[in-house]
């Protein structure tokens, strides 16, 4: 079997992610759940896959960090694929995109309602978005720039009104990305956690600790909202649904922030519905009452894209995070991605309720 075979398999049986790893037999996450598949793949078989997809140019970078992050379509799936250097050999990690569009994406909402300029920085993009409203620049790094910490710099140069950080991975990136959010931009990103109280403690954390004081000050004075969201599978709908924990910063959640009593936020998220907070409990509540679903699988897949990624640009002289809250239903069905020329999904626009949230 081919890369693509494996693809269309995974696509097949509605897997949100597949593993492939020398010796081993190949990986799907449904529904959550990891099972396995098939015959174990031969070394290399996979060596010959990164090779090809890698390409020639990046591959002695590869080689040199062991790892690359890419995305690419695959018999018609976006795909975020991670190839890694293992104790085996070498492995995938590949996640299939969804091939609808997702109305309560936050760049769309203020692309559809606000004449913004938006500047991501993302590793790597997955989405590229149609201009609407906002103007819209997408940098991917590694292509279009070094790194995270060098497109930031970048941004504040780049008269942008809204900066989306990807991921906040290390304190580098977080340091400039809470600057970057105390200049009066709008900065939305993600950091890796469970709950909102972790989010913030994970990024306060990262700083050395004769410095976490000045940093929580700093957080809690340029916060706007924390979203954590998970997925539940739902076996009436056979679909995964998000179930979202909403923080606002309220005056006793900043302080709480600046003294860094992160526990104590527990309590303010469960006497915060007043502020518009929610706890995982009353949003699982509210999702069980919802007798108005949208179904996927209703809406056409999106038609196959060429392989090849972007072209690389020609190299151009150069020149926090406040997710904000998204719980208000969208009253209009989601339309289809549509592939772009470049291959990639694009963002449709639908128009939607959320003017007044972003506002």
């Amino acid at each position: 079997m081919s890369l693509e075979d494996f693809i269309a398999t995974a696509k097949q049986q509605r897997a949100s992610d597949l593993h492939l790893e020398a010796g081993l037999p190949p990986a799907l996450r449904v529904r959550g759940s990891l099972r396995t598949l098939g015959e174990p793949i031969p070394a290399k078989a996979l060596f010959e896959w990164a090779r090809e997809i890698i390409g020639e140019a990046q591959w002695q970078n590869f080689l040199e960090r062991r790892s690359a992050d890419l995305s690419r379509i695959l018999q018609g799936v976006r795909c975020r694929i991670n190839i890694m250097q293992t104790a085996r050999g070498i492995g995938f990690a590949i996640r299939l995109l969804s091939t609808f569009q997702a109305t309560a994406a936050l760049i769309q909402e203020i692309n559809l309602t606000e004449a913004r300029h938006i500047v991501t920085i993302e590793s790597p993009i997955e989405y590229a978005f149609r201009p609407r409203r906002a103007y819209i620049r997408q940098r991917e790094v590694g292509r279009d720039t070094p790194s995270f910490e060098q497109a930031l710099l970048d941004a504040l140069r780049e008269d942008p009104d809204v900066l989306m950080v990807g991921e906040m991975r290390d304190p580098e990136t977080m340091r400039l990305t809470l600057n970057a959010s105390e200049t009066g931009h709008l900065v939305v990103t993600t950091v890796h956690s469970s709950t909102c109280a972790e989010a913030l403690q994970r990024v306060v954390a990262a700083f050395p600790s004769e410095i976490q004081d000045t940093v929580a000050a700093q957080l809690a004075d340029c916060l706007v909202a924390v979203i954590a969201q998970r997925l539940r599978f739902r076996p009436e709908l056979n679909i995964r649904v998000p179930e979202c924990e909403v923080l606002i910063p309220s005056n006793p959640v900043k302080a709480h922030i600046r003294n860094r009593d992160f526990f104590k936020i527990i309590s303010a998220l469960e006497l915060g519905a007043e502020h518009g907070m929610w706890t995982f409990q009353r949003y699982c509540n509210w999702l069980d009452k919802r007798t108005n679903w949208f179904i996927p699988e209703q809406t056409p897949e999106t038609p196959d894209g060429e392989m090849e990624d972007l072209p690389a640009p020609p190299i151009a002289p150069s020149g926090a995070a406040a997710p904000k809250p998204a719980l208000q239903e969208s009253k209009q069905k989601m339309s289809p991605a549509t592939a772009a020329g470049d291959g990639r999904i694009e963002i449709e626009p639908i128009e939607s309720g959320f003017g007044k949230i972003l506002k």
